[in-house]
């Protein structure tokens, strides 16, 4: 249908509403019709039978023929007309049956009506016998009455549909005016404009409603992206522009020819530390991308984590003997099904920041066991700890607390902890205090192996 061509949902409501109304109308007005005519079946057969009476007793009172009488007594709302034969009658009437002439003229019936409205014009109708004389009666449904009941339906119908369509009019324009301000509030975020707000009448939680504070939600969540996004980009910038300063500045001074040897050296391995490092960067952005746009994990077997945690320990030896640290474990025999390679990257991350803020000759403590279902994993340092500002930042991207330590990481290895741990539905937890230490506390649901 065309109608729903247009390009104004208003204008489809208003047409559709329309139709609807009009059809429905025609209907129930068919309907209230026939039902009505139905009601009428008892009044009409009770009219008809005493207008029959009535000629009856007038023909006796005043001795005239009843056929003469009709004019006298006709209101123009029943029918009445004579006839001499059955066969006339039969031929005049179709509806009348032959069945029910020989019903009366057997005697076996005085009169006969139909049991119901058999016909358009003539629903109901009586037969019967005066003075040898066949005589049938029917109301005229056609007549002014009726016609003027028609009528005044058709204008109450007429009138409630106009009614209904104003009032609808009214109720739509309220109704599409939020939707009008929702299209260009779109329009708006599509052309990036994510401060846009849509505001909805007594903020209701009809459909509506939930439709435009969904869309604010979002409208929020990207501006939140957006802000993310450009602080990503800056931080990104600046993490690359850095290393890639000293290396452009040492290989310009290595061009120097009287250089000494050892000068010389120094400055090669500072472009190789912050070549190193910049590769690094790289390798962490790259896996972080990857976290982050990842939410079914594929490689999954089973494996020790207790051995797991062991292996990483003894890989940071060097750093850990070096500060001659008191090492404890206390690892209860864990059998975990999970990505293998994610979970040491995470035991990487924790334990070289434990070491690395660990003060020398002080004490690391590492703890792994197993309760209420849930792989709890605690690293405990007596380093020089963080403010709560600090902990609460930790995760971020890039942010670095201690800027002592800038040079030696690039905040993203938290990051990618954060992630691998929400990508199982565990929790990271960080408690620590300035100048006392720092104790991580990683709980992940032990999964089992299905297979």
């Amino acid at each position: 249908m065309k109608i729903f061509k247009l390009k104004s949902i208003y204008t489809k409501f208003i047409l559709s509403i329309s139709i609807v109304l009009i059809v429905s109308s025609t209907l129930a007005l068919s309907i209230v019709s026939g039902y009505t005519i139905q009601l009428l079946y008892n009044p009409l057969l009770k009219m008809m039978t005493n207008k029959v009476d009535e000629l009856v007793r007038m023909s006796d009172a005043f001795d005239i023929p009843p056929e003469k009488l009709v004019n006298f007594t006709d209101n123009g709302f029943m029918m009445v007309k004579f006839y001499e034969t059955k066969e006339a009658l039969l031929n005049d009437n179709e509806i009348v049956t032959q069945e029910a002439v020989n019903a009366i003229e057997s005697g076996k019936v005085d009169s006969f009506y139909p049991d119901k409205f058999i016909h358009k014009r003539t629903s109901i109708y009586l037969i019967t016998r005066l003075n040898d004389r066949w005589v049938i009666i029917y109301p005229v449904l056609n007549s002014e009455a009726f016609t003027e009941v028609g009528n005044a339906l058709r204008q109450v119908l007429l009138l409630s549909v106009i009614f209904t369509i104003l009032m609808m009019l009214i109720v739509l324009k309220r109704l599409v005016k939020p939707l009008k301000k929702l299209t260009k509030a779109t329009k708006r975020v599509a052309e990036g404009d994510f401060e846009v707000k849509v505001s909805y009448f007594h903020k209701s939680e009809d459909e509506l409603g939930q439709l435009i504070a969904n869309f604010n939600t979002m409208v929020s969540e990207l501006q939140n992206m957006e802000y993310l996004r450009k602080d990503f980009v800056s931080s990104v910038s600046h993490e690359f522009k850095t290393p890639i300063a000293s290396i452009g500045g040492f290989a310009k001074i290595l061009r120097n020819d009287k250089l000494s040897t050892a000068e010389r050296k120094e400055y090669v391995e500072i472009i190789i530390s912050e070549t190193e490092r910049l590769s690094k960067l790289s390798s962490n952005l790259l896996r972080l991308s990857s976290l982050e746009n990842q939410s079914i994990i594929d490689r999954t077997q089973s494996f020790e984590l207790d051995e797991q945690i062991r292996r990483v320990v003894l890989l940071l030896e060097p750093g850990w003997s070096g500060k001659q640290l008191d090492l404890e474990l206390d690892l209860s025999k864990i059998i975990f099904f999970a990505d293998e390679e994610l979970f040491q990257q995470v035991w990487i991350n924790l334990i070289e920041n434990a070491i690395k803020f660990s003060r020398d000759l002080g004490k690391l403590t590492i703890r792994a066991h197993v309760v209420n279902g849930q792989v709890k994993v605690f690293i405990d340092d007596t380093g020089v700890g963080m403010s709560n500002v600090t902990a609460q930042r930790i995760f971020e991207k890039f942010y670095q607390g201690d800027t002592a330590h800038k040079t030696e990481g690039s905040g993203l290895g938290l990051s990618i902890v954060k992630r691998i741990i929400d990508l199982y539905n565990g929790t990271i937890e960080i408690r620590s205090e300035c100048g006392v230490g720092t104790s991580v506390i990683v709980s992940v649901p032990l999964a089992e192996n299905e297979d």
